[in-house]
């Protein structure tokens, strides 16, 4: 798996979103992520991120962990937990 290196954008054209999935569900566990390279730039959002839900409770309800977030040209990359008031973290 990599990065799209050679398609040309006419302006105004996005560039296509992808998000990875395991089919498999974890209750905890060590999650490794190799990230060799990342894009960076004006209107990008990379992440490697993780949420809860199950056939009751579906995403957002239980918040979501940005692992590794960047954001547009930020030098560094962003640790982020989105939760609401009624997110049970534990």
């Amino acid at each position: 798996m990599g990065v799209d290196q050679f398609s040309v954008l006419t302006p105004g054209e996005g560039r296509r979103s992808l998000r990875i999935q395991s089919r498999n569900a974890y209750n905890a566990g060590l999650f490794v992520a190799k990230i060799k390279h990342a894009p960076s730039g004006c209107g990008v959002w990379p992440a490697f991120w993780m949420y809860g839900e199950d056939a009751e409770h579906g995403w957002p309800t239980w918040g979501e962990f940005d692992i590794v977030e960047g954001v547009h040209d930020f030098a560094h990359a962003r640790t982020t937990l989105h939760t609401s008031q009624s997110c049970h973290q534990g």
